[in-house]
């Protein structure tokens, strides 16, 4: 009789496996129903990272093109301004590159400086939006100032000036430039929902539980700021590309490795012979395409993230 007792408690209840499946499928169609809208982008997101990352390393570092004679041997000139054709999809530019492979490590190169230049502007934008409205008093009044003058902050003159003291500009300069100067709206932005989140109650139940400012940061605010700092940091990835590319076309950018900004320019100095669209319209197409799939990503994590703009 003990054991079957035994047996009859370890059994487990059909009912509740049913009631815990039902459960499980229920959240997985709340969670498609919310997230519906990002699963194209997303996924087509994924697909031009990996695509630029794997080709990149497929095709190998652009190299010169030799231009081959009749009888398969290499003149030892590149082949200028080559027309696409088997093996170059895009063809050679003026300089003897295979557009195609230097299309592919130039959107690489900058999706790497839009990433970069993103999480330090993040970085920085948090500490300064969550430290001061904490702190409060002078250390809040400092970092507003200082957040104001970047804001005010003549970009393009320093810029221009920047370039002419120096005679080569790195990667490692344009990604300080980008996030020294693109930080400060994110900042006032996270410090308005710092502002925000601190008179709601369950900060309030934290303080008078004795939780010190710090405790009270890093348990209560961050975890409830972490979609909108999601959100800045996409904004901030199409900044940070787009002043890349904006620094390259004025003449100011770096030459160490191939960029979208740095193919830009290229095509800007190219005395473009007619009917050689395939060298310019790849790089404009591709990164205005790509700043549009951000732009809808951007809009469509507001949707999910904002209560108010979500379906009913």
């Amino acid at each position: 009789m003990t054991e079957i007792a035994a047996e009859k408690i370890i059994q487990p209840d059909p009912n509740a496996l049913t009631i815990k499946t039902l459960k499980t499928e229920r959240k997985f169609e709340l969670f498609l129903k919310r997230y519906k809208k990002q699963i194209i982008p997303l996924s087509i997101f994924l697909l031009v990272v990996l695509f630029a990352f794997i080709g990149s390393a497929v095709v190998g570092d652009p190299e010169y093109v030799y231009e081959v004679i009749i009888d398969g041997r290499s003149t030892g000139l590149p082949l200028f301004f080559a027309e696409p054709q088997s093996g170059l999809p895009l063809g050679t530019n003026q300089q003897g590159y295979s557009w195609f492979a230097v299309l592919l490590h130039s959107f690489k190169n900058s999706l790497k400086i839009g990433f970069t230049a993103g999480i330090v502007c993040v970085v920085i934008a948090v500490f300064v939006g969550l430290i001061g409205p904490f702190l409060g008093g002078a250390i809040d009044d400092f970092f507003v100032f200082i957040t104001n003058i970047f804001l005010v902050f003549p970009v393009i003159p320093f810029i221009l000036l920047l370039g002419t003291m120096m005679e080569k500009t790195s990667v490692l300069t344009i990604e300080i430039v980008i996030a020294l100067f693109n930080w400060p709206w994110a900042a006032r932005s996270i410090r308005s929902q710092v502002l925000s989140l601190r008179e709601r109650d369950f900060v309030k139940v934290s303080k008078t539980s004795g939780l010190s400012e710090v405790k009270i940061a890093i348990v209560d605010i961050i975890p409830n700021m972490f979609s909108y700092i999601f959100l800045v940091f996409t904004i901030l990835i199409n900044v940070a590309i787009l002043t890349e590319a904006g620094i390259a076309i004025l003449g100011l950018g770096q030459s160490d490795m191939w960029t979208l900004g740095r193919m830009l320019d290229l095509d800007r100095k190219a005395h473009i012979i007619p009917g050689y669209y395939h060298l310019w319209i790849p790089t404009g197409l591709s990164l205005t395409l790509f700043l549009v799939l951000m732009y809808v990503i951007n809009t469509n994590l507001t949707e999910v993230f904002n209560p108010r703009l979500r379906e009913k």
